[in-house]
């Protein structure tokens, strides 16, 4: 699927060897990959604000969730994903973090309230106001 430079398949070992780890593998201090780090005048202190290589299953997943987040669509992501079902994608790949969920029940609390202030939608329009009398 990733052609390498002499046209043949990519080892996926070798990208996360040589250029996804060394990507996270970074100096807090300076910035520097441990490699290029041995000179320099400070000890090595891995940079925690880097995430951390979980493999790739977690790269997939991470993947669809943020393009879930983005907008895109279940389908478009089980297309990109390249699974049979949808319900594969949207059971295993697709995660809601805490921050989806409190966006969620704010989305929602808004629309409550906003139908409880009586602007005709929802259940707070059909209620009876006693200072109305029946009619």
């Amino acid at each position: 699927m990733f052609p390498n430079e002499a046209g043949k398949p990519m080892d996926l070992n070798n990208l996360v060897n040589r250029v996804i780890v060394p990507t996270l593998t970074r100096c807090a201090n300076c910035r520097k990959g441990k490699d290029e780090h041995v000179l320099a005048d400070h000890e090595f202190q891995q940079d925690e604000s880097l995430p951390k290589w979980h493999g790739w299953h977690a790269a997939r997943r991470g993947l669809g969730t943020n393009l879930y987040r983005l907008g895109v669509p279940e389908k478009t992501i089980q297309a990109i994903l390249r699974h049979a079902n949808v319900s594969t994608t949207a059971t295993y790949y697709i995660k809601t973090a805490a921050a989806d969920a409190q966006a969620a029940m704010a989305k929602l609390e808004s629309e409550l309230i906003g139908q409880s202030m009586g602007n005709g939608r929802g259940p707070a329009a059909e209620r009876h106001d006693p200072e109305d009398g029946d009619k």
